[in-house]
């Protein structure tokens, strides 16, 4: 019975202290006079505490307090212990390199993309963030990518550039201005949302996928069977959102084709380390 009332109070203290760091503050994310929002890469990614705390709720339901406990040790030691990445290829990190920031995939969209994609994303968007009335510019949308299962870990959502360029991150940038949730968020896209994201600096078992309840439990019970979140696989991975996100804010380049002089240079310059695969 006591350890059942501790986990209760542990879950309890998690939460509260979930909701501090996980509250959207607008003062950082100032809004113009059409109540648009002004600025981008300002700390305080804005996660929906409101369902956060339904859905830890819900799976404290389904699974028992511990259950829960081990997804969110779990959820702690996955974040702490994971290098978040991007892919790219050459021509896009040089152009990374010339503006001094990443762009949104909305953004590049504009100019390329499926229009149907980015209306997906729009809705996943929506609900998978709490902005408001309305999302903010394509400029200052969220910026995509995931954690490394290992070091070398180069499989990894790599249909996004793979035999081009993996970008390591600071580990700042990401506890700073990333969220992430467990799984590709733009599959999550329907009228009801399946995972929502937690903050880097303040990660929650909540975020764990809930579908059918039969579907969930499966879910779970393979987590804590192999003692990890997600499965093997390159479309099975933890994925990072970053609300701003700049050409300072890399750590290391992985390069799977020869660099070109421009990358090596800046690279040089900046204190960046390159491999070459």
């Amino acid at each position: 019975m006591g350890t059942v009332l501790s986990a209760i109070r542990w879950i309890g203290e998690s939460l509260d202290a979930w909701k501090e760091a996980a509250a959207f503050e607008e003062a950082k994310h100032p809004r113009d006079e059409d109540g648009k929002f002004a600025q981008s890469g300002q700390s305080g990614a804005p996660t929906d505490e409101k369902e956060h705390e339904k859905r830890a709720k819900q799976l404290t339901k389904m699974f028992g307090t511990d259950t829960c406990s081990k997804l969110q040790k779990m959820t702690e030691d996955t974040v702490s212990n994971s290098t978040p990445a991007i892919w790219r290829s050459m021509g896009s990190l040089e152009k990374i390199i010339d503006d001094g920031r990443f762009k949104s995939a909305t953004e590049i969209g504009t100019s390329g993309a499926h229009s149907q994609d980015l209306k997906l994303r729009e809705r996943a968007e929506k609900g998978l963030f709490a902005y408001g009335k309305e999302l903010p510019s394509v400029e200052q949308r969220p910026i995509y990518g995931f954690l490394k299962k290992s070091k070398n870990d180069f499989d990894t959502a790599s249909w996004y550039g793979k035999g081009q360029m993996q970008v390591e991150l600071k580990r700042d940038a990401f506890m700073d201005r990333g969220t992430f949730t467990i799984g590709d968020s733009l599959g999550f896209a329907g009228s009801k949302m399946q995972t929502q994201p937690s903050k880097a600096s303040a990660p929650s078992f909540s975020s764990f996928p809930i579908t059918s309840q039969l579907q969930t439990k499966d879910r779970v019970k393979e987590a804590l069977e192999r003692k990890a979140l997600v499965g093997e696989g390159p479309d099975q991975y933890i994925e990072c959102q970053f609300h701003g996100l700049k050409a300072k804010d890399i750590a290391h380049v992985h390069c799977f084709v020869p660099p070109s002089d421009k990358i090596r240079r800046w690279a040089k310059a900046n204190g960046v380390g390159i491999t070459v695969h």
